[in-house]
């Protein structure tokens, strides 16, 4: 069995799938931004229900910079104490094995910009910033695929592109997680990290004031 941890969205998920893919258990939390809080409730349920689990499947970002660090330290915490390989899977690639053609997966990351990829099944480009206005979409094919959870963006804009919303799951990890694992393509625990994408600018807290 493969546990596999998503992070990196705004709602924290974990599932568990069999070698081949197949889903036997997920659950997802209610709660947004609560990882820290969530994780490792759903990590241990997983754990006690299944109890030969042999590797760790993690959505490796971009995105949620605190979401994905929760989820590296937790799943390579797991991966040393129990010997685990750990699989990463490019958060682009979750939504871009769900399409039957080549298609452009974004990410939200803020006001009206995005991460990008382009790609399909297994295989996808560089990840590139990117700002969804009107001379982008005028800059796409007619019927281009656009897959991802910002298709909010694209209100107000005139467009022929194909639209799909669809949020990254700990579940839409299934599938590269099994090609991995099968082809023994396994992260250095030592030495993984997260895709930011950007580089972590702290804040001043809003709630507790010096």
């Amino acid at each position: 069995m493969i546990l596999l941890i998503e992070t990196s969205h705004k709602l924290c998920s974990v599932a568990v799938c069999q070698p081949d893919g197949q889903i036997v258990w997920e659950k997802q939390d209610t709660k947004l931004l609560k990882h820290a809080e969530t994780l490792p409730v759903l990590v241990d349920e997983a754990y006690k229900k299944f109890k030969n689990i042999q590797a760790i499947a993690l959505s490796q970002g971009p995105g949620s910079y605190t979401g994905l660090r929760i989820g590296a330290s937790l799943a390579q915490g797991l991966c040393f104490a129990k010997t685990w390989p750990l699989i990463a899977v490019p958060t682009h690639l979750e939504l871009l094995a769900t399409c039957s053609r080549t298609s452009i997966a974004l990410l939200y990351a803020g006001r009206s910009e995005v991460y990008m990829a382009m790609g399909q099944g297994y295989d996808m480009g560089e990840i590139s910033s990117q700002i969804i206005d009107q001379e982008w979409v005028n800059s796409q094919e007619a019927n281009a695929h656009i897959v991802g959870d910002c298709m909010h963006l694209f209100e107000g804009l005139e467009h022929e592109l194909s639209l799909e919303n669809i949020e990254p799951t700990a579940r839409l990890l299934a599938p590269i997680a099994a090609h991995k694992w099968a082809a023994g393509e396994f992260e250095d625990l030592a030495y993984f990290t997260p895709t930011y994408a950007k580089e972590f600018i702290p804040g001043v807290s809003k709630k507790f004031k010096l």
